[in-house]
């Protein structure tokens, strides 16, 4: 008797399972361009005596939404899940699921997933290139690619790096032949340009942008912003200081912190400030090993209107580390109505 009660539990148990059933539960796009929304359609089948509503759909990304026609499944009927991606800003594998939520008691959830390998469309691999955070002694390499899709024997004229309110070149760059497959719809000849950090780049943030001049047309000046954050035993955080808008007669106040990353001593000898409106003072936290920089900026009709960027510079006792930049920047409202 147990047995045949426990045969029914579970014969009860698989029909609520298959109440609804979504095909497919699973769609491949394979590759794809980065530039072009892709439409799919997925099918919910209603297996139970009930109408069956289906009160939202969720997604797994902002990047992709869904919908169903009908909401409402009546007994032995089916809904379209519409679903939409727009792969604009991702690269590479990815895969997303679907949600739909009903009002089922034994199905109250029904998942589905799709998933793409999303190819850029276009010219150059990266707009950006950052470094991140690394220790001066440490040698760090960054790659970008440049291959127009109907310019195989194009070249590169020239390569120019610019570091904002900095002089010098603090990467080598080589430029080799390649063969690049981050383009839609796959594997062709490219350009490799190889950013190699210098051993005498200096502490502290470097701020800049790469220009690179070709014979594509469309593409004869291509620029790439360049980020790196060069790391010594004296640290500082935050690594930029930033006033954000500036208005005449409104002060504002921002903190910086210097500290020795083995605890050793060492003292900070000057602080230098770029503009008369701004003023540098310290705080001794702990003596001889973290201080705190309070930098004021009192806007007044003398800074000229719009972009400012600048640096803060610190001097120590540290031997390596005898000047620390701090970039500032901010933007200086008008005063006129």
């Amino acid at each position: 008797m147990f047995r045949f009660i426990l045969a029914l539990f579970f014969v009860a148990l698989v029909t609520a399972q298959d109440d609804l059933v979504i095909s497919p539960e699973t769609i491949s796009l394979g590759k794809i361009p980065d530039n072009k929304k892709i439409d799919m359609v997925f099918t919910i089948t209603n297996n139970s005596n009930s109408t069956v509503v289906i009160e939202k759909v969720e997604t797994s990304c902002g990047c992709s939404s869904a919908y169903p026609t009908p909401s409402e499944v009546s007994p032995a009927g089916t809904s379209k899940i519409k679903a939409n991606l727009d792969p604009r800003g991702k690269k590479g594998y990815s895969s997303w699921q679907i949600k739909v939520f009903t009002n089922s008691v034994n199905t109250p959830i029904v998942y589905a997933s799709f998933d793409a390998d999303v190819l850029q469309t276009g010219t150059v691999s990266h707009k950006f290139l950052s470094f991140g955070e690394f220790r001066r002694e440490t040698t760090q390499k960054k790659q970008l690619w440049i291959s127009p899709e109907n310019n195989p024997d194009f070249k590169i004229i020239a390569i120019k790096q610019n570091i904002f309110d900095q002089q010098g070149e603090y990467f080598d760059i080589e430029v080799k032949d390649d063969v690049y497959a981050g383009f839609y719809p796959g594997k062709r000849p490219a350009k490799c340009i190889v950013l190699t950090t210098k051993k005498d780049i200096p502490y502290g943030r470097i701020d800049g942008e790469l220009s690179i001049e070709t014979n594509i047309p469309g593409y004869e000046k291509i620029k790439v912003a360049i980020l790196a954050r060069v790391a010594g035993d004296i640290g500082v955080r935050p690594d930029t200081i930033s006033f954000g808008l500036l208005r005449d007669g409104k002060p504002k106040t921002r903190h910086a912190f210097i500290y020795h990353r083995n605890g050793e001593s060492f003292t900070i000898k000057a602080m230098h400030s770029p503009w008369p409106e701004l003023s540098i003072t310290k705080e001794e936290m702990i003596k001889n090993q973290y201080y705190k920089i309070i930098v004021v900026c009192k806007p007044s009709k003398n800074m000229k209107a719009g972009e400012m960027r600048d640096h803060i510079v610190i001097e120590t006792s540290d031997e390596k580390q005898t000047k620390i930049k701090i970039p500032l920047q901010g933007y200086v409202m008008s005063g006129k109505k």
